[in-house]
């Protein structure tokens, strides 16, 4: 998209208009989409979803109309909207790129799985926990937000019962451990130390 017509459909609020220049990706339960840094993006109707970001304020609103936010007073982060609107990427992506966006890693142990493409470590990482019986955890700092059934999360530090709509922070000096149960859990983790 031509950079003066983002900045005519972001000045107007013409929300449909942005809205039709994104890609409609479809999900499901358990889906997963990285959305990299500058890419414009919107929850559709009816998405209730677990939203993991790199630990920055760092965003850039192109639609506020309907939320409580003073959008043309903070929506460009006090830089204004002719420099915060070169930080989007409007490139647009191909559907074998947003194929790309949406596999994860698969396994990396029983249990475990990663979330997201290798791009995104020196961002934030993510995996789901799938206990079969336990899923074992290395000490890191991390939260953990129990998306189905229930559980047990258990630490060198304790232990702490787990339920669907829980979330967890765990400390690195909780140390290794473990999360037994039926249930299903996003863990959220800090960059890779060596990518970041």
């Amino acid at each position: 998209m031509d950079p003066g017509r983002l900045a005519e459909l972001v000045s107007g609020q013409r929300v449909d208009a942005l809205l039709a220049s994104l890609n409609a990706v479809p999900v499901a339960s358990g889906d997963t989409v990285l959305v990299p840094a500058g890419t414009p993006h919107a929850i559709g109707q009816g998405v209730l979803l677990v939203e993991l970001q790199e630990p920055t304020d760092f965003s850039v609103l192109l639609e506020w109309d309907g939320f409580a936010i003073d959008g043309p007073g903070q929506g460009h982060l006090g830089l204004g909207f002719d420099l915060a609107l070169r930080a989007v990427d409007r490139s647009g992506r191909a559907p074998a790129e947003l194929d790309r966006l949406r596999a994860g890693r698969g396994p990396v142990r029983p249990g475990v799985e990663r979330l997201f493409p290798e791009e995104a470590d020196p961002f934030f990482r993510a995996e789901r926990l799938r206990p079969d019986p336990a899923a074992a955890l290395e000490a890191a700092f991390s939260i953990l937000v129990v998306t189905d059934g229930s559980g047990r999360l258990e630490t060198g530090g304790g232990s702490l019962e787990l339920a669907r709509g829980d979330t967890a922070l765990v400390p690195f000096a909780a140390g290794s451990g473990e999360v037994r149960g039926r249930l299903e859990a996003v863990r959220a983790l800090p960059p890779v130390p060596e990518a970041a």
